[in-house]
Order: structure tokens, then sequence, then C-alpha cells
């Protein structure tokens, strides 16, 4: 892996995207860590199969800052390659956030964290790129997250210059001066193809965390799970750092079980469906695939036995 070589050409009918020098790309901060073993697996399919969507990068100065693709470079890079295929684009520094964030809202792995996180930040910089959001929401709370749409977004989505983006976009009708009107949670949407109650229940959450406890939730079950999150955003800043933590090391799968490992809580004020949650989440995570079937097809029967019962009392 350590001859240098350039990629191999994507396995695609579309023409060749530009060559760029890997040594030439600087990668800025991320708000998602690269998996080391997620890039190495990535690396193992662009050895056979080549690069099937070029990374993208910006001007800055005479190099280039990484703007969506962290880990087909980092996969890039162990493979020894000189050069990958790229597409620059001249982005601000807001607008190369957002691009980094749409993009990896749109791809499957990000667990529930990790989406709740992209989605703050897109917010605060929807926002940077639009103060007129924060002000009015200030103003009129019922209007919180609508924007006066500025050229930029009358004429095209960030970071596309193509003629099939330049539209309107998340267009909630028009002010007393004629403007259309964005909501930010609109255009969120529609760039990401999540709904907008998701989007809106995602912020709120994340936006209540401790961000001292965002390393540990990583490294924690919790991370994929929104109701769980949820509970731990309901708790004091210390306590969610506490909690977090043991989730992490003991391998807690749900946040009372770790406020009770931790005894803040007693066994009695333990609410027993949560309790009951607990218990069976945990042998969720013992169960192999032939009892999760199982479960599954008993979970199906009941399902058609509630439907079934529901129908016949319609019908009385």
């Amino acid at each position: 892996m350590s001859r240098k070589r350039a990629a191999k050409p994507a396995a695609s009918d579309s023409p060749p995207v530009g060559q760029i020098a890997i040594a030439m790309i600087d990668m800025p901060e991320r708000l998602r860590p690269v998996d080391t073993a997620w890039a190495s697996a990535l690396a193992a399919s662009m050895e056979m199969r080549g690069l099937d969507s070029p990374i993208v990068v910006r001007h800055v100065g005479a190099r280039y800052a990484l703007v969506a693709g962290a880990h087909r470079l980092a996969a890039a890079r162990l493979l020894g390659w000189s050069a990958i295929p790229a597409t620059a684009k001249g982005l601000t520094d807001a607008e190369a956030r957002l691009v980094e964030i749409d993009e990896n809202l749109l791809r499957h792995e990000l667990t529930a964290l990790d989406r709740g996180l992209f989605l703050l930040e897109r917010k605060r910089v929807w926002n940077e790129l639009f103060p007129e959001v924060a002000k009015r929401g200030r103003r009129r709370k019922a209007r919180a997250g609508e924007v006066e749409a500025s050229s930029l977004f009358q004429c095209r989505n960030i970071g596309d210059n193509s003629e099939g983006s330049r539209r309107e976009s998340g267009q909630a009708g028009h002010n007393s001066d004629g403007a259309p009107v964005v909501r930010f949670t609109t255009h969120a949407a529609e760039q990401t193809r999540l709904s907008e109650r998701l989007i809106q229940r995602s912020v709120e959450i994340v936006g209540r965390l401790d961000p001292t406890a965002i390393p540990f939730l990583r490294a924690s079950v919790l991370k994929d799970n929104e109701a769980q999150l949820n509970a731990l955003s309901m708790l004091e800043p210390g306590e969610q750092v506490s909690v977090a933590r043991v989730a992490a090391e003991r391998g807690v799968t749900t946040v009372a079980a770790a406020r009770l490992a931790l005894g803040t809580v007693t066994p009695e004020a333990i609410d027993p469906a949560e309790a009951a949650f607990d218990a069976l989440t945990r042998a969720w995570s013992r169960a192999n695939g032939a009892v999760r079937g199982r479960f599954r097809r008993y979970l199906d029967q009941e399902d058609r036995a509630t439907a079934a019962l529901a129908s016949d009392e319609v019908g009385q």
C-alpha cells in the first residue's frame, strides 16, 4: 500500500472528474471524526472498483480544503494514492459547512446522535448565512426559523451551480415586500430528505445535551437511540456526563439503568415501563439472529391480532 499511484477511474459512464494531488488537500476539523475501521473497509472497495463519488474541495489560497468526503480521502491515503478524483467549488466557510453537513445527512450510517449534531450545526450555519433567522425568531417565536431568501437561494442551492438547481428552495410564502420566505426546517428537509418533524426533534434533543457528554455517548449504545438521548437531555448537565460515562464504560442500554448504577435514583423511583424497556433492550442485544427473527414474527402476529380486534369492535 505504500507505492504511490493515482486513483483508478470510477466505474461510471460519466466524464472523468479532475484529479487533485492528495498532498495539496487539507482536512479542516470535522463534525464527525473519521472512523478508521470504516475508512479501511472503504479502501478495500476502492482498491477493486475505484472511486464512484468524487470528493468535494474548495480553494484556500494555493491549496485545497476538504469539504465533503473525509472517509474517501482517508481511504485514498491508506491506499497510497497520489491523487484523487475531486470537484473544486467556490464556497465560503459557511457554504462549505452546509455542503459537508448535507452530504453526511444523506448517508445512512449516521447515528441518531450524529444526525442531531449535524442538524444543529446546520441550523447555526443557516443563521450565520441569514442573520434574520435569529432576529426574527427573537421577535416572533411563531416564525422562528424563517428567513427572507437572499439572492444566493433565490437562484441556486448552496454548492450547486447547475441549471436544475436554479429555483427557490423551501418557499413558505412572501413578506410585505414580496420577498420569498424560507424556513430552516423546510430547506433542510429538501436538502437531506428528512422530515421536518424529525429535523425539529433532533435539533431540540441535541441542543439540550452537554457537549462534554458527546465523546462518552459516541462510545455507548445510547448514540443510536433517540428516545434515550431525549431522556438524557432532560437531566442536568453534570448528571448527563456521568450517565453517558457509565453507559460507555459499563455498556448499559438506558438512561434509567445508568442512573440506577450511579445511585442517583432508587429502584422504586424507576418507572416500571422504563425498567421493562431496559430489560427488553438488554435481552435484544444478547439475542442472535434466529431469536430476533422469531421475536419479529411474534410482534407481527400481535399487530395482526390487535388490528383484527379493532376491526371487530368497529363492526359491532
